[in-house]
């Protein structure tokens, strides 16, 4: 019938549609997770008949959609559900294939008259009587068997109804039964965790960090051990005080945050700081490095990192880089792909900067081979060439008309490297540079003047190209995606630039709204800063539901609600900064929850600790068992994998993850929704709809149906010259539509005929010229002979006789 059906680009769409055709003639069905019929698989379906009633493939033009079951993307067990389904489908099918009640006609026993009638018939039908009246009757009683097992058209849609209504009890009962048993699971684990953090404040954890240093002591030693246990027993015991003193740690841990608030800022701070010190000391991207490491550890690393690369081939590799980084920013310029220039400009920033930072090693290496005792004057020679290449890039960009939004980001960078370049050369007591010591520009005055620079540009109308820029970019992604798998990275990549360019915009429209009521920006920046952290948040709730539109990975999904999240938090972050850095940590909170309420309770309702960055108000300490079971966190999940196969545990892992199902969200798409009332009752959830026009393959069930015939016409026969499914075409030209507009396709398709009319045209020009032309040598040369000569026009009569 139809070609072999593919198998699914993604594993979690398999099964989450489920697709059934029926047979015009015999109202068989059959059932397929895949939108066309796979011919082989299929007919493995169908009963064997005998023959005569068993097709040798399938034929498209007698099997036509019957139904489409689809179950929500947004269900985490939907493609589970399915499979469930369709397997309950086949096995149905197969018991009413095997098991069932003969109909009246068949049942019906013939009389002697009736007999007699059909023994007269046999009798006036001539020719060869090699069967009697009751292999006749026989023959008959066979046919309709055959046909009754193969009507499963009604039956079909009740086993549908069947399994759904089956899933749906299926699914409330095992939810109930599923949250008694983790409520249970959950005040246990409370009372635990309780019970490790008193036996943690007692001193349990220390006598345990004792006994498992004995343990590696014991199993390190070469000598038998005093007990008389063997290796594998001790490791045994090792791994067993090691998981209850890990135990006992994260639940000390979560006792104490709880008791003290001020325990996660502290360790968020840290990690803040430490993240961007590693940001700023990494321009040249060295390997990663080890948290545990100080300030001064962690420059004389990097410097060790250029050093070991000076003396390699690295410098060989940049310049060979960089030709082709060139090379590619000239293509991408040619054809306008500005998401690629702004990447290809990006990494030969990075390159060119990790090029000049290994000359500047590499000659102070041959001054001196230990490099860090000339480390001072190393890292101010970077940070003086990171300013004067950032410069020179500035100036580059201004001359090309690169657009304001680049130019900004690159005066940005080059004021950090300055500012990192004036805390270098600002030295302390005995001329020793102390980055902490120096004093640093309160965040407030550089997020004015970023403002400032901001409005500076709105008002010199740099920003009027973003729209532009977002359309090019939105076709380049288009392409990119269009392409599939090939082009991942890439639209990754745009993705993130289109967002950047949508924020800038966004800031933009905020700053000319602000400027319009008060020329003086910085005066009104606390109103410009919370209405660009609100467009942030909506921007991002913009994305998040476009990707569930379009149906993405469900792990991309996750990063969008993560990165919504984190907006949230980010807003509170920065108002925080933003209204003064002098302030203490609690004396923030107030402040920022008297101003912004809306995003207190924004953040609160998020129930990642990573994705708060900061506590709102200090919580009372829980009292009851129910209070801590609110606030305390759960053990990190244990893996299935690693736990024996027959234990208790294990089995208890795998029937709480087992999925759960529900008909809350499916949907069933019917070529004639009339059909559904062949089941007596379906689930209250499941939502009926049409199919729309529909050729021979179902449409999906997130599809639209087409209504209209004219659509689906023109979708069916895009290849026709005339478009005889557009209004007005028997009036106007053919392939304009209702506004006159013609088709550009459909113009190309009437160009090619009319090209190849007027090819076959010339060719039998070309032919009937030369017949005429060897006829008429003919005739001339028979006349000669003869001493007379024939008239042209008797020539071209002949011929065209």
């Amino acid at each position: 019938m139809l070609k072999a059906a593919p198998r699914p680009d993604k594993l979690s769409e398999h099964g989450r549609n489920i697709y059934a055709y029926t047979n015009i003639r015999t109202s068989q069905v059959l059932y397929s997770l895949s939108q066309t019929l796979d011919s082989h698989a299929s007919l493995k379906q169908l009963p064997d008949l005998g023959a005569n009633h068993t097709p040798p493939k399938l034929r498209k033009d007698v099997w036509k959609p019957l139904w489409t079951l689809a179950l929500p993307s947004s269900e985490p067990h939907a493609r589970a559900q399915g499979l469930h389904a369709f397997k309950k489908l086949r096995e149905y099918r197969k018991l009413h294939e095997l098991n069932w009640k003969p109909s009246p006609l068949l049942s019906k026993p013939y009389s002697a008259a009736d007999i007699e009638h059909e023994r007269k018939k046999l009798d006036e039908r001539g020719g060869s009587k090699k069967e009697n009246v009751y292999d006749v009757i026989a023959r008959r009683k066979w046919n309709l068997r055959v046909k009754e097992i193969m009507d499963q058209k009604a039956t079909s849609i009740a086993d549908l109804a069947a399994v759904l209504s089956e899933q749906d009890e299926m699914g409330q009962k095992t939810a109930a039964k599923r949250k008694d048993e983790m409520a249970i699971d959950r005040e246990a684990e409370v009372k635990e965790i309780l019970a490790l953090s008193e036996a943690a404040e007692k001193g349990e954890l220390k006598e345990l960090e004792a006994q498992l240093d004995a343990m590696r002591l014991r199993l390190e030693s070469s000598e038998p051990d005093a007990e008389g246990k063997s290796k594998g027993m001790l490791r045994r015991e090792f791994n067993n005080l090691f998981g209850k003193r890990a135990r006992m740690q994260f639940a000390a841990d979560a006792v104490a945050d709880i008791k003290d608030q001020t325990r996660i800022q502290q360790r968020r701070d840290a990690a803040r700081e430490e993240e961007e010190d590693r940001a700023m000391m990494t321009a040249s991207k060295p390997k990663p490095v080890s948290p545990k490491r100080t300030r001064a550890e962690e420059q004389a690393h990097r410097l060790r990192v250029l050093a070991k690369e000076a003396r390699s081939e690295v410098q060989k590799r940049l310049e060979t880089q960089l030709e082709v980084l060139e090379a590619d920013l000239s293509s991408a310029v040619a054809n306008g792909e500005i998401g690629k220039q702004d990447e290809v400009r990006k990494r030969i920033r990075g390159n060119r900067l990790h090029k000049g930072y290994i000359e500047i090693v590499d000659k102070a290496l041959r001054a001196n081979p230990n490099i860090l005792a000339a480390q001072r004057d190393v890292e101010i020679k970077m940070a003086e060439f990171a300013v004067d290449l950032g410069k020179e890039e500035l100036a580059k960009a201004e001359t090309e008309n690169l657009g304001a939004d680049a130019v900004e980001g690159l005066q940005s960078a080059v004021g950090k490297k300055e500012a990192l370049l004036l805390r270098l050369q600002t030295p302390q007591d005995g001329n020793k540079p102390e980055l902490d010591s120096v004093p640093k520009r309160a965040p407030a005055e550089d997020s004015a003047d970023r403002l400032r620079l901001l409005a500076s540009n709105v008002q010199a109308g740099a920003y009027k190209h973003l729209d532009q820029k977002i359309a090019a970019l939105r076709s380049e992604l288009a392409v990119a995606v269009s392409d599939g798998g090939r082009k991942a990275k890439q639209v990754q990549y745009l993705r993130k630039h289109i967002h950047t360019v949508r924020y800038l915009k966004a800031k933009v429209e905020i700053v000319e709204k602000a400027l319009q009521t008060s020329p003086d920006i910085v005066s009104v920046q606390d109103d410009v800063h919370l209405k660009m952290q609100e467009s942030a948040v909506e921007l991002r709730r913009e994305e998040l539901a476009e990707a569930k539109a379009e149906g993405r990975d469900r792990k991309e999904v996750e990063q969008l609600e993560r990165a919504v999240e984190k907006s949230l938090s980010q807003s509170e972050r920065k108002q925080a900064k933003e209204d003064g850095a002098a302030v203490t940590y609690k004396d923030a909170q107030e402040t920022e929850r008297d101003d912004e309420e809306g995003a207190v309770e924004a953040s609160q309702s998020t129930s990642s600790v990573e994705a708060q960055d900061a506590v709102t108000e200090p919580l009372a300490i829980p009292a009851t068992d129910e209070e801590w079971a609110a606030r305390l966190p759960s053990f990190p999940p244990r893996d299935i994998a690693k736990l024996p196969k027959k234990s208790e545990l294990r089995s208890k892992l795998r029937r709480l993850a087992s999925p759960v199902f529900s008909t809350e969200g499916v949907k069933v798409k019917w070529s004639d929704l009339l059909e559904a009332e062949f089941a007596p009752s379906w689930p209250g959830n499941v939502v009926h709809e049409r199919m729309g026009w529909a050729k021979y393959t179902a449409p999906r069930g997130e599809q639209e149906a087409i209504e209209n015939i004219g659509e689906w016409r023109k979708g069916v026969w895009k290849s026709r010259t005339t478009a005889n499914w557009e209004e007005g075409a028997a009036e106007g030209e053919a392939g304009q539509g209702e506004e006159g507009v013609q088709d550009p396709e459909m113009a190309l398709q009437r160009q090619r005929a009319e090209h190849e009319r007027q090819a076959r045209m010339d060719f039998i020009k070309g032919v009937k010229g030369n017949i005429l032309r060897k006829i008429r040598e003919g005739e001339e040369h028979k006349l000669r002979a003869m001493g007379r000569t024939l008239p042209e026009r008797l020539v071209e009569s002949r011929v065209e006789a």
